[in-house]
């Protein structure tokens, strides 16, 4: 009986003699982890134990701060991977839209506009009295654009359009007068109207245009009445599926001279702090 109770309390000796560890030396620990797992290139891992530090030792500031670091290392590294990434992608959407853009002439008036337009070289000409055709446009920033152009003797005001194919058929959004985007002038003889459609609609007209390219495709100006309709040109479908290919080319390669930018600016910053946080 004895024995027993001598080993009872030496085991409760034992146990009131070992100590927790103290909160800077689990910080450290974790720093620990964290520097493994970056020498080890187990980034995930690694950010995963920065989020626990910062999150159960918020006091331990030396320990963050060299967390902090490898944080931006991190980041630092995964910009600059970014970068080569998006660069080599970059050359290559170039050279695909330098090789497609040859059918475009670019226009853009400095003094008035602040977007230039693609317009197909078979289109840059004036209507003719009396005419009436779809126009396909690409701004610079790859939006597809479509405009209707009437000239005639008397007012359409026409707000929108539809192509039919025999049952099938497809309507533009209406661009009402007040919009901005619907221009009519009288200049003495005849009537010019102008409407310009920019909506998402553009490009599953240009779809339509091309699954029905061999068939007669008819165009109606509408204005709520009788409107105006006639048959689409070959010159006019080539257009808007021309067009419309330019502007995903064009779409393609400005989103990734803005995810290039913004993995520079990043870069940039991370470099800043990491820099600043050394020389504290």
């Amino acid at each position: 009986m004895k024995k027993i109770l001598l080993g009872v309390v030496v085991l409760l000796a034992m146990v009131s003699c070992k100590r927790e560890k103290s909160e800077s030396e689990l910080a450290e620990e974790r720093l620990g982890m964290i520097q493994q797992c970056y020498s080890e290139k187990l980034y995930s891992s690694a950010l995963n134990h920065i989020d626990t530090l910062n999150t159960l030792y918020s006091k331990q500031v030396k320990y963050r701060k060299q967390a902090r670091e490898i944080f931006l290392q991190i980041q630092i590294e995964e910009q600059e991977r970014n970068r080569i990434f998006i660069d080599s992608l970059l050359v290559e959407k170039r050279e695909d839209f330098n090789q497609n853009v040859s059918k475009f002439k670019f226009e853009k008036d400095e003094k008035y506009q602040t977007v230039g337009n693609y317009i197909l070289k078979s289109q840059d000409y004036t209507m003719p009295n009396g005419g009436v055709m779809l126009k396909s446009f690409v701004e610079e920033n790859g939006r597809f654009l479509i405009h209707s152009l009437y000239v005639g003797e008397y007012a359409l005001k026409h707000i929108s359009i539809r192509l039919k194919v025999g049952d099938m058929s497809i309507e533009s959004e209406d661009v009402p007068v007040a919009s901005g985007y619907n221009y009519t002038f009288n200049d003495g003889e005849y009537v010019n109207e102008t409407v310009i459609y920019r909506s998402d609609r553009n490009k599953e007209i240009a779809s339509f245009v091309e699954d029905h390219f061999q068939q007669t495709i008819k165009v109606t100006l509408n204005n709520g009445k009788r409107g105006y309709t006639y048959v689409l040109t070959p010159t006019e479908k080539n257009a808007l599926i021309d067009a419309y290919a330019l502007s995903v080319r064009l779409t393609d390669l400005r989103e990734l001279e803005r995810n290039l930018n913004i993995a520079n600016n990043k870069l940039s910053v991370f470099q800043q702090e990491l820099q600043t946080l050394k020389t504290e």
